[in-house]
C-alpha cells in the first residue's frame, strides 16, 4: 500500500459543494477491544510506527474519531460505535485547540488528520493552527455553526477520510467523553471481503479480522457479556438508559474527580474476555 506523508496545509480550489454535513464524529473498536480494555471508560494509546504520523515519539495519549458512518453500512474500524459531537468536545474542554497535522495520501484515498490539544504550537508542529470558518481545510463551521466535513479533494476517484485525534491529558477527560458518548452496535460483516475500507485494524496487516459481524449478533454478544452497555440512540449525546432517561448531561463542565458512578459499575461489572465470545 503505497502512501505520502504531507505536512498540512491549505486545499486549492476547495467549494463547499466539495463538503459534506457533519452531525457525529465516532470512534469504533472491535468486540475483543471493548472487552479486554477498562470498558467504563475510552482507552488510550500512544502515537506508533503503523500510525504514519509526525507525532510519533511525542508525549501523547490520543483517542481516534472519524466522521460518523451511516449506522446500516458496514464500518472500518469494528463493531461498537461511540458516538459524539465535535461541537460538544470543543465546548466542554474549552482549554483544547485544534490544529491541522498532516495529510496521508494512499492509492485510491486522501487522509486528513485534526489534533485537539491543550498542547503549545511548538509542541506538535508541523500541525498548523487554522480558521475553520474558511474553506479549503479538513473541517468547516458555517455562520451558523453548522460543521462539514471535506468529502472529496480534485475529483471523485480521491475519496477523502478525516481522523480526528483527541489528545488526552488525564483518565477524567477520558472517562468524561465515554459518558457523553452514545455506544451502539455497528454493521461489520464485510471486514473480510477484501474490498476497500472493509477493517483497517487487520486487512491493513493483511490479517483475518475475527469479528466480522453483522449489527445484530454484535448487540447479541455485547448485551450477554455487557448488560446495559449500548445506550439507545437519540439526537443528544447523552447517554441513555432502557427507560430513554438521560444519565449524564453533556453540558456539565468535567468534574476533577472520577466520573460518577464509574466505580459502581465496575464493581458490578462481570470480569470477561474474548474468550466468552462463543457465546
Amino acid at each position: 500500500m503505497s502512501l505520502i506523508k504531507k505536512t498540512p496545509e491549505k486545499f486549492k480550489e476547495v467549494t463547499l459543494s466539495d463538503y459534506e454535513k457533519m452531525k457525529d464524529i465516532e470512534r469504533t473498536l472491535h468486540i475483543c477491544d471493548v472487552l479486554e480494555r477498562n470498558r467504563y471508560t475510552l482507552s488510550t494509546a500512544p502515537i506508533s510506527n503503523k500510525d504514519q504520523s509526525h507525532l510519533r515519539g511525542k508525549n501523547m495519549r490520543i483517542l481516534w474519531f472519524a466522521v460518523a458512518e451511516h449506522q446500516d453500512q458496514n464500518h472500518w474500524y469494528g463493531n461498537v460505535s461511540f458516538r459524539i459531537k465535535l461541537r460538544d468536545i470543543l465546548s466542554n474542554f474549552p482549554h483544547k485547540k485544534m490544529y491541522f497535522l498532516e495529510v496521508i495520501e494512499r492509492i485510491s484515498s486522501i487522509q486528513s488528520r485534526i489534533l485537539i490539544t491543550s498542547k503549545r504550537l511548538e509542541s506538535v508542529q508541523p500541525a498548523i493552527p487554522f480558521d475553520i470558518k474558511s474553506l479549503g481545510f479538513p473541517i468547516h463551521q458555517d455562520s451558523l455553526g453548522n460543521f462539514y466535513h471535506l468529502n472529496k479533494i480534485r475529483d471523485e476517484k480521491s475519496h477523502h477520510i478525516l481522523e480526528i485525534l483527541i489528545d488526552i491529558d488525564d483518565d477524567n477527560e477520558a472517562g468524561y467523553i465515554f459518558q457523553m458518548s452514545r455506544r451502539s452496535a455497528v454493521d461489520h460483516s464485510m471486514a473480510n471481503s477484501g474490498e476497500f475500507c472493509a477493517c483497517y485494524k487487520y486487512n491493513t496487516r493483511q490479517e483475518t479480522c475475527p469479528h466480522p459481524h453483522p449489527k445484530e449478533e454484535t448487540t447479541r454478544i455485547i448485551s450477554t457479556l455487557l448488560p446495559g452497555y449500548l445506550t439507545i440512540s437519540s439526537d443528544s449525546t447523552a447517554p441513555m438508559n432502557k427507560l430513554g432517561q438521560h444519565i449524564f448531561r453533556s453540558s456539565k463542565r468535567p468534574d476533577n474527580r472520577s466520573p460518577s458512578n464509574m466505580a459502581a459499575r465496575k464493581k458490578k461489572a462481570r470480569i470477561v474476555t474474548s474468550r466468552d465470545l462463543h457465546l
